[in-house]
């Protein structure tokens, strides 16, 4: 394994998400707020419900609490993406109150406390419990699209747009968490790694761009956004993933930077073909061929005709026929995968290849290259 590819599967690592194994700290007290009960867990932290410990005041918040010891430039960052968000006005963007350090079992951490959406959860849960229509989704679609494109606006890139960081509440209408803390990570990860040259990832493997997995695409942009949110409809409107990244690190790898995806209709035929091509382009390797903003993809989705039905729920035997067939690609990019592991760390891939790949180490999975021809 090369270095350029053993510093991607490292830095893929970073964002494997792991349940918090810590005590709950419920009933301690952090800033003016006593934590009462767990919300969820996340691979950033976890977060609770608080209540105000001012005289005479019960008002509710959602208190994240950062994994890891607190320093001083983490707690500066989350301070002024706060100050950041605070400045964005717009229904779909939780709010972002403050931001502090206090000790937990002997531990500083840091945490942010947010506005407290009654009755929310998270867009795919809410999707599977209530099996809105089409049209039902391709609107939530518009509501997250525009609270995405409101914080653009204002200078601010989510970076881990993934589905649990999308809540629907009880009227339907979409609340987007987490603005900001992607990138003060990101700042903290990459002093703590040295790894200056490439940057470090942030953000969960389901929504990476491939911009986020190499560098050498590009820098981490608007455009990154509209690939997570181009996952996000995907998965949606499908009911299915544009391709697998949990078999291993550098499967994923693999599949965020060379593997096309399947077109969303593939799984749920009554997606309007507008809006499947819409999500293919959000899609792109390269962030230069995807849609320039948020905006322009939710203009395109929203020029598709809706119909009435909902995705699939058995797609699973299809996905398999279509991987195994992908697979008689192999031969075709083997030479590909060969070239980019043997040679040196400097070459940009190519703009709009396909294939080639990252070597597995410890020998356990197999190299693989899959090309769009597999997929025609």
């Amino acid at each position: 394994m090369s270095g350029a590819e053993a510093k991607a599967c490292h830095r893929l690592l970073a964002v494997a998400e792991t349940p918090s194994s810590r005590p709950e700290p419920l009933g301690a007290t952090i800033g003016l707020w006593r934590l009462v009960a767990v919300i969820g867990h996340g691979g950033h932290g976890t977060v609770y419900r608080a209540e105000s410990t001012e005289p005479g005041g019960r008002r509710a918040a959602a208190i994240k609490v950062l994994d890891g010891p607190a320093d001083a430039d983490t707690l500066a960052g989350l301070r002024r993406e706060t100050a950041a968000m605070s400045a964005v006005s717009h229904a779909g963007l939780i709010g972002m109150r403050e931001a502090g350090v206090d000790a937990l079992a002997g531990v500083p951490r840091c945490w942010i406390a947010m506005d407290l959406v009654p009755d929310a959860e998270p867009v795919l849960d809410w999707a599977a419990r209530t099996r809105p229509t089409m049209e039902q989704r391709l609107a939530l679609l518009a509501g997250i699209a525009a609270a995405v494109q409101a914080a653009h606006d204002a200078g601010v890139i989510h970076r881990d747009l993934k589905s649990s960081n999308v809540l629907v509440d009880g009227a339907a209408a979409p609340h987007l968490i987490d603005f900001g803390i992607a990138r003060v990570l990101g700042d903290a990860s990459l002093r703590a790694t040295q790894t200056a040259d490439r940057g470090a990832i942030v953000g969960t493997l389901e929504s990476l761009a491939p911009e986020q997995v190499d560098g050498r695409l590009g820098r981490v942009s608007e455009r990154t956004d509209v690939y997570a949110l181009g996952v996000l409809a995907y998965r949606l409107l499908a009911g299915e993933v544009p391709y697998d990244t949990g078999i291993s690190i550098v499967s994923a790898a693999q599949a965020i930077l060379h593997v096309p995806p399947v077109p969303p209709e593939v799984f749920n035929t009554n997606i309007p073909p507008a809006a499947s091509a819409a999500i293919m382009r959000a899609l792109e390797k390269h962030p230069d061929d995807r849609w320039p903003s948020i905006a322009a993809f939710a203009a395109a989705l929203g020029a598709a005709p809706a119909t009435a039905a909902t995705p699939h729920t058995d797609s699973r035997p299809r996905r398999r026929g279509l991987l195994l067939a992908a697979c008689a690609a192999m031969a075709t990019t083997a030479a590909f995968a060969v070239w980019m592991s043997v040679d040196g760390t400097n070459h940009k891939p190519p703009h709009g290849a396909g294939g080639g790949g990252i070597q597995e180490g410890d020998g356990e999975m197999k190299r693989y290259g899959i090309g769009a021809a597999a997929l025609a």
